[in-house]
């Protein structure tokens, strides 16, 4: 069962995270969404979630596998931007990805 992750490092004034959906995202799509929710508040307690979005990007509308696309933080934002900028907060972040996939593969397989 394949699945793709889109990972980006957002901007335009804000912090925290959130995952975009397709407006007709399959099941397995709502289930990848729901993975990064959960270890997002399991790894980043104390920071902003700001939720599962519906937005027909390409990459996540235009494909027939469940499909994902995250935003990392803000670049444009101080603290977001000094945690996505150390080794630390990058292993934390290469971690929660890694977590998220196990996780998902688990639960299809």
């Amino acid at each position: 069962d394949t699945f793709l992750i889109e990972l980006h490092a957002n901007a335009g004034g804000g912090t925290g995270c959130e995952t975009f959906i397709s407006t007709n995202a399959s099941a397995k799509s709502n289930f990848l969404a729901l993975l990064f929710e959960r270890f997002y508040k399991i790894n980043y307690p104390s920071e902003r979630w700001r939720g599962i979005k519906d937005k027909n990007f390409d990459i996540v509308h235009k494909t027939s596998m469940a499909a994902n696309l995250f935003e990392f933080f803000f670049m444009d934002n101080e603290k977001d931007y000094s945690h996505l900028m150390t080794n630390e907060g990058r292993r934390k972040d290469a971690y929660f990805v890694y977590s998220v996939i196990v996780a998902y593969i688990e639960g299809y397989e």
